[in-house]
C-alpha cells in the first residue's frame, strides 16, 4: 500500500511538472521555427531540425526590445518604490499617530479598496491626460501608486511595533524622521518586501500594462514588455 501510494505521489509530481514545463518549451522551441512549422498537426517541436536563428536575429535588430525593456523596468521601479514610500508612511501615520479624522480619513482609505482596479482604468487615463503626462512613462506611474492595501497593510503590520521604542527614542531626542527611518523601517522590512511582491504581482503588472497601453497613444519608444 506504501509503494502504491508512492508511486501515485511520483506520477502526480511529473504530471505537474511536465504541465509546467511544456508550455515554456513550446514557447522557446516555437521562437525559432517558421510558420509552415508551427502550423503543422502536430507541429514540429523537434529542437534538433528546422531551427531559424534568424528570428532572434531579426527581433535583436528590427525592434526596439531592449529599449521596451527598460521601459517596463523603469515603470516597476517606479512604481514599487513610490508605492512602497507612501504605504510607509501613512500606514505609519494611521498606526502610531492620533490627529483628528484619522480614524473617518482610514475608514475611506479602507472602503476605495473594494473598487476593481479595472474600474480605475479610464479614469487614471483621464488625469494623466489632463496633466498633460501622456504619452511619457512617469504618467503611467504617478496614475498607478498608492494603493489603499499597502496603507492597510502596513498600518497593520506597524501596529505591532512596540510603542516604547518610539517612546524611548523621544527621550534621546530622535527626529520624527529619524524615528521612522532609523526603527520603523528596519522593523517593517518584511511587510514591504510583500508590499513590492504584491505590486508585481500579475494583476497589478496587467493593470500597469493596460494603462502603458492607453497613455502611450502616439510613441512607438514608450512600449513595454
Amino acid at each position: 500500500m506504501k509503494n502504491k501510494k508512492v508511486t501515485v505521489s511520483l506520477v502526480s509530481l511529473w504530471v505537474i511538472i511536465a504541465i509546467v514545463i511544456v508550455p515554456f518549451y513550446v514557447m522557446f522551441v516555437g521562437a525559432f521555427k517558421d510558420n509552415a512549422a508551427l502550423q503543422l498537426v502536430p507541429p514540429d517541436l523537434n529542437p534538433f531540425q528546422n531551427m531559424l536563428l534568424s528570428n532572434g536575429t531579426y527581433v535583436f535588430q528590427n525592434s526596439g526590445i531592449f529599449h521596451w525593456l527598460l521601459n517596463s523596468f523603469i515603470i516597476s521601479a517606479g512604481i514599487a518604490l513610490i508605492t512602497v514610500f507612501i504605504s510607509a508612511t501613512a500606514g505609519y501615520a494611521f498606526a502610531k499617530k492620533r490627529f483628528r479624522g484619522s480614524t473617518i480619513l482610514f475608514a475611506v482609505v479602507i472602503t476605495t479598496m473594494i473598487l476593481p482596479k479595472q474600474v480605475l482604468l479610464v479614469p487614471n487615463y483621464m488625469v494623466a491626460m489632463k496633466l498633460h503626462l501622456t504619452d511619457q512613462l512617469i504618467g503611467v506611474i504617478l496614475t498607478s501608486v498608492a494603493p489603499p492595501f499597502g496603507i492597510f497593510l502596513c498600518r497593520q503590520f506597524m501596529q505591532s511595533i512596540p510603542t516604547e521604542l518610539i517612546e524611548a527614542a523621544d527621550v534621546d531626542g530622535c527626529s520624527e524622521i529619524g524615528k521612522f527611518i532609523k526603527i520603523i523601517l528596519p522593523l517593517s522590512l518584511p511587510v514591504l518586501g510583500a508590499l513590492v511582491h504584491e505590486v508585481h504581482s500579475f494583476g497589478s503588472v496587467l493593470d500597469a500594462r493596460l494603462l502603458s497601453t492607453l497613455s502611450r497613444s502616439t510613441s512607438e519608444l514608450l512600449r513595454t514588455l
